[in-house]
């Protein structure tokens, strides 16, 4: 044994110790917070038209559906109903199979005439909270 020698641990050691334990216990324990006591805010659904391109078909309208809330959804039923002042209404309706929570996804539909933010009305009819 040498006798210079000593066996302690240095304070910038101990301290940096302390603040890694200190950032996992408190990363352990709103986990646990999360998953055990905080509810997830309902699904919130929100659907806007995007884009309309001519082409050969008709009008290819970009639909945007974004779930704001903390629940994912699925078997999202959304119904677009284009009002154009000289016919009758025409209805266009898809089914989304799955919504996570916090996001967006898009999805295409096609008109025979050019739909817009004025005239074309979105609803969503049922949804499935997961």
């Amino acid at each position: 044994m040498q006798e210079g020698r000593r066996d302690h641990i240095p304070i910038l050691e101990w301290f940096i110790g302390i603040i890694g334990l200190a950032l996992v216990l408190s990363s352990v324990s709103f986990l646990l917070y999360r998953s055990l006591v905080a509810e997830a805010a309902p699904a919130g659904i929100e659907v806007r038209l995007v884009q309309s391109v001519r082409t050969e078909q008709g009008y290819l309208a970009t639909v945007m559906l974004k779930n704001t809330g903390g629940k994912s959804v699925a078997s999202v039923r959304v119904v677009g109903v284009l009002r154009d002042g000289n016919s009758t209404p025409l209805e266009r309706q898809f089914v989304l199979d799955y919504l996570p929570a916090k996001s967006t996804r898009e999805i295409l539909m096609l008109f025979p005439t050019p739909p817009s933010v004025a005239n074309l009305v979105f609803s969503i009819h049922s949804f499935e909270e997961s």
